[in-house]
């Protein structure tokens, strides 16, 4: 069942709304906007469309009209609003909805609507039911803002048909066990990776599903998370059902509740990538996760996707939509849809650009000074950007870039003071610039302060004169290969591994940067006076005199 057009009039949000030019190739459509932009409006439609075959409508006039208080005038009741709901498919014929009572199986499997409303938390079976044709689909929300609960019936429906299976079938038993779970558990493992679903336990003693999680061997279903349960149910749901919604739209609204990003991703993977041919999935989103994965899809199968964008519509007027043009434009409107006031709460207030080539370590000194100062400073992340010259000019570059996506995000940068003489630092500072006050930064890691810290941290405190010995025998064997003598990066590789032998450290990192990182910067906290003098360097002049980077420049 794939849907071509959808065409609404004084429904809900609309006036008139005018779906149209969704291709026959498509397999999943993505509704995107924010809250109360009409998304699961739609669903909606489709649910009222839907009463045609399943045994009646639920009409509500203050809820499915655009006003009850002036409705349309050619709308009266359900018979005349679904007269209003019109639904073209590309392999289907609308049924006549003179004869609605009279519809097939093929009119009963059109849709399958979740709504959004989807939470059970807990339950528990102490008897068996036999339950309805699935394709009746009694447990269906009769609106998308109803309840909508289904792993409770799901469980029965598992149960039922084993006992049905066992006594009226010659199938061999471990068969009958396994089948129901065999692809709801593969499914779950690739979304969460560490739950294995076990089965439906016994059902005449408190029956619920079962799992693996860890250690413990018998987790219940009341004891997975919010977000385990969320996919667990869509999940069970998606694969009792799809064997005879084999030809059919399914819709999801909000998919993603519960879950964080990269389970969202995996989640709307399984659920498509297990999609009969045959069928179609909507999902009403405004979710950075789902729709990252969506667009992903999109991107490896050209046509398999459309977006269907509802941000900044007046629905008061006559709206004709068609799958949305996806690029960058549109993804930038989106994503500021989906991360909203969110992305300035993620987003640092400040950046300070400092020196450092990328190695093996990566940036060394933004890993260094982001880990001193997370703390004090959660608002503020550094980026390394190479040596000074590259920091003073890169750093206009990446101002006219963040002015361009994120906005009020502060720059500043520091550098190291090497071999600068006083006025050097000066001039440098009415640029806008902070200039440490020692060499580099590894003089500040290797300080004697930090040293005797980390003698006593290690419990060795009667190491701390043999610790301190190897660092001036270190700097002075720097010295002699003439090197300034205050260079505390040249003689970090030697200091490292006299550090390891005397202390018989193990696990402190593979590489003096590694050492520096893991071991050493742990140990620059604020009663240090060297956390004290590297707070100063960086952060005085951006506290107390702010600088416009992009005039100083």
């Amino acid at each position: 069942m794939k849907i071509k057009t959808v065409h609404l009039k004084g429904f809900k949000r609309f006036t008139e709304l005018l779906i149209r030019d969704i291709p026959e190739t498509v397999r999943l459509v993505v509704l995107v906007g924010p809250n109360g932009s009409g998304k699961s409006c739609i669903f909606d439609a489709f649910n009222l469309y839907l009463s045609l075959s399943k045994g009646g409508p639920l009409f509500d006039g203050p809820y499915h009209l655009k006003s009850d208080i002036d409705p349309p005038s050619n709308v009266k009741n359900w018979f005349d609003l679904i007269k209003n709901v019109k639904i073209q498919f590309h392999d289907f014929s609308p049924p006549d909805i003179q004869n609605w009572q009279k519809q097939t199986d093929i009119h009963k499997k059109a849709f399958y609507i979740r709504s959004s409303y989807r939470h059970e938390a807990d339950f528990s079976i102490r008897s068996i039911e036999r339950k309805g044709s699935v394709l009746n689909d009694d447990g269906r929300p009769h609106f998308l803002i109803s309840p909508d609960n289904r792993v409770s019936d799901n469980y029965q429906r598992i149960v039922a048909r084993a006992v049905e299976e066992i006594y009226g079938t010659s199938k061999p038993l471990e068969e009958i066990r396994e089948r129901p779970i065999k692809y709801i558990g593969e499914s779950l493992r690739r979304v969460f990776g560490d739950i294995e679903l076990i089965g439906p336990g016994n059902p005449f003693e408190e029956g619920t599903f079962h799992f693996k999680k860890g250690a413990s061997k018998d987790w219940r279903y009341k004891n997975l998370s919010g977000g385990e349960k969320a996919a667990f149910d869509l999940l069970l749901d998606f694969f009792l059902k799809i064997e005879k919604f084999d030809n059919t739209v399914f819709c999801i609204d909000e998919p993603e509740l519960h879950l964080h990003t990269q389970t969202q991703a995996r989640l709307l993977e399984e659920l498509v990538s297990n999609l009969p041919q045959a069928c179609q999935l909507w999902i009403a989103t405004h979710s950075i996760g789902t729709m990252r994965k969506a667009k992903e899809l999109s991107e490896a199968n050209p046509g398999d996707v459309v977006f269907l964008d509802f941000d900044q519509r007046d629905f008061d007027q006559t709206v004709e939509m068609k799958p949305a043009v996806t690029n960058r434009a549109f993804w930038k409107r989106i994503s500021a849809v989906a991360l909203g006031d969110l992305a300035d709460l993620v987003a640092p207030k400040e950046i300070v650009c400092c020196e450092g080539a990328p190695t093996r370590s990566g940036e060394f000194d933004a890993k260094c000074f982001r880990k001193i100062f997370e703390v004090e400073f959660p608002d503020v992340d550094f980026v390394s950007l190479g040596g000074a010259s590259e920091v003073e000019k890169n750093t206009l570059l990446i101002s006219s870039v963040l002015g361009t996506v994120l906005s009020g995000v502060k720059l500043s940068n520091v550098v190291d003071r090497d071999d600068r003489g006083q006025a050097e630092v000066d001039e440098l500072k009415k640029k806008g610039m902070r200039v440490l006050s020692l060499r580099h930064l590894e003089n500040y890691l290797y300080a004697d302060e930090i040293l005797e810290k980390l003698c006593n941290v290690k419990s060795q405190e009667t190491k701390i004169s043999e610790v301190l010995g190897a660092s001036a025998a270190a700097l002075a064997s720097s010295i002699k290969r003439e090197n300034p003598k205050d260079d505390y990066k040249s003689m970090s590789g030697e200091l490292y591994n006299a550090l390891k032998k005397i202390l018989g450290l193990t696990q402190c990192g593979n590489d003096s940067e590694a050492f520096c990182i893991e071991t050493l910067v742990p140990l620059v906290t604020p009663e240090t006076e060297i956390y004290k003098k590297l707070k100063a360097d960086i952060f005085s002049l951006s506290m107390s005199q702010p600088a416009d980077i992009l005039h100083s420049l």
